[in-house]
């Protein structure tokens, strides 16, 4: 399904993103290496699951798992060493029949007050088997806010089916960048989702290459980050969704961005909206949404 939509960059406008040196970390997963991540892990409420990311990383911060119940049939996020990017260790996230998300404990919510919120990862997405003709699944990260981490801000991942990048707009739903961006199946790419809470935006790049800024939170009211959720998820409409998928994930990092700004060297306002003449095509989705209560 297609929808026409004012844009935000125009396609020849790729920006670098911007890191300070002043940024903080709020959580590195060290690329899941071990000792904080093993291959043969067993957490205790779910013994069929070798290896399971729930669970993992308790002294630094324990991963927790949302959506259907555990076990291998609801859909499973492995530490394993067949496939990575560096060092020896990543995670493999399969996708059954039910949305899943893995996010790592952090308490109280972090608010970057006058500043903003990087999430990098980098990730493999594996192409779909199912019907070439539909949508999904997709995978990526989320970023909820609000103490229960109810209120979700943002999501920017891949469709296994298509390979297109989407990310989440408040007005239109799930769609992909201006210039609809794809990547290559099997192989890695670095994303980076960053959340700027002084205007309640956020911006999308990939390979360090910003595609989008200043796209609202779904939830505004959100006032710090609560949980960013490695996610695989439907794409579309199950009448038109692929259900299955796979794709590996390593260097999970969240760090905080003095000064606000997605991270990034945003736009002006007023180009921001002037580019937008003549609109662009998008694809429009419909997104399952978050289930707390991991």
């Amino acid at each position: 399904m297609r929808a026409l939509k004012p844009c935000a960059l125009s396609f020849g406008l790729l920006l670098a993103l911007c890191l300070p040196a002043s940024a903080a970390v709020v959580y590195d997963s060290g690329g899941f290496e071990a000792p904080r991540f093993t291959t043969g892990f067993v957490e205790a409420s779910d013994p069929t699951v070798i290896g399971n990311l729930r669970g993992q990383d308790a002294a630094v911060g324990q991963w927790r798992e949302a959506g259907a119940a555990g076990g291998a049939a609801a859909g499973t996020a492995i530490v394993q060493t067949g496939v990575t990017l560096s060092g020896t260790q990543a995670v493999r996230v399969d996708r059954t029949t039910n949305d899943q998300r893995w996010s790592p404990l952090f308490t109280p919510p972090v608010n970057p007050i006058g500043g903003s919120i990087n999430i990098d990862w980098d990730m493999n997405v594996l192409q779909a088997q199912g019907d070439p003709a539909n949508f999904g699944p997709l995978f990526g990260v989320e970023a909820y806010g609000a103490a229960n981490g109810t209120l979700r801000m943002g999501l920017l991942g891949v469709d296994a089916t298509t390979g297109e990048l989407l990310f989440l707009d408040p007005i239109t739903g799930l769609v992909t960048t201006p210039a609809d961006t794809k990547v290559g199946f099997g192989a890695w790419n670095h994303f980076t989702l960053s959340l700027d809470f002084a205007t309640k935006t956020y911006g999308v790049a990939l390979n360090n290459v910003l595609l989008a800024t200043g796209i609202g939170f779904e939830n505004p009211g959100a006032s710090g980050l609560s949980d960013a959720d490695i996610a695989s998820l439907q794409a579309a409409p199950p009448a038109f969704a692929n259900q299955s998928g796979t794709a590996f994930f390593d260097n999970y990092l969240i760090t905080t961005v003095p000064g606000g700004g997605n991270g990034v060297v945003p736009l002006p306002p007023a180009v921001w909206t002037g580019l937008g003449i003549g609109g662009l095509i998008f694809i429009r989705r419909r997104l399952v949404s978050h289930v707390s209560g991991a």
